[in-house]
């Protein structure tokens, strides 16, 4: 169960999607960046969660905030994963732009892995 005011980032390397799809990409390095600031904020957990089946926009990475959830997609990219320890580090606020672009709604990426 999260608790209220947790952060639980959970990102998705359980299919083979990003690794094809994006094999010049870093993803040990990405998740470790994602780890580094969360633990700068000092407080919540990042996860590297299985399958997610949404592949169309791989790379998935969830945060998870209290009630709030958001999944964004496409974030395969060095400059979206460090928009994103920003936002982490920050304390998670208002989404930024450069993020808010790569918000997905799970319900239509959905597909069977």
């Amino acid at each position: 169960m999260v608790q209220r005011n947790t952060l639980v980032v959970t990102v998705c390397r359980g299919g083979r999607c990003g690794g094809d799809k994006h094999p010049d990409f870093d993803h040990p390095a990405q998740i470790a960046a994602v780890a580094a600031a969360v633990e700068a904020r000092g407080a919540g957990s990042v996860r590297v969660g299985d399958c997610l089946a949404m592949c169309s926009a791989s790379n998935v990475v969830v945060v998870r905030s209290g009630r709030t959830t958001r999944f964004l997609g496409r974030m395969a990219d060095d400059r979206a994963t460090a928009a994103l320890c920003q936002w982490l580090e920050g304390g998670y606020p208002d989404l930024p732009a450069p993020l808010a672009a790569h918000l997905v709604d799970p319900a239509s990426e959905f597909e069977e892995p």
